[in-house]
């Protein structure tokens, strides 16, 4: 993964504005308890959760439409992405192996992505 990284940066040219750390824990209490008294990540998921609910019918509305235009299609857009706007400030984007199962924010997350490319 870090090669891949390095190949990145060196390609698009941004040798001298990137640096890269590694880090590795060694502490004596589970990352999985460090995660829970650092984020509230229950409550997070349920945020991610309803954000999925509220964003259902949307997804159903414009399915099946190839080309959305009009007031609708600007409401529904507009709705979404003020519902997905506080998730990049409250998800601290932790390791899959750091989520609980059944993390909805990745589902959240597609269907965020998914209605701002269709809308």
């Amino acid at each position: 993964m870090r090669r891949d990284l390095e190949e990145a940066v060196i390609e698009l040219g941004f040798e001298r504005y990137v640096m890269i750390f590694e880090a590795r824990y060694y502490g004596f209490t589970e990352l999985s308890a460090l995660v829970c008294e650092a984020w509230d990540i229950d409550e997070l998921g349920k945020q991610y959760a309803e954000f999925i609910g509220l964003c259902e019918p949307i997804v159903r509305r414009w399915e099946d439409v190839r080309r959305p235009a009009g007031r609708q299609a600007f409401t529904d857009y507009t709705m979404t992405l003020y519902q997905w706007r506080r998730f990049p400030y409250l998800d601290p984007v932790l390791p899959i192996d750091l989520l609980p199962a059944g993390w909805a924010g990745h589902e959240a997350a597609s269907v965020f992505f998914e209605l701002r490319s269709r809308l």
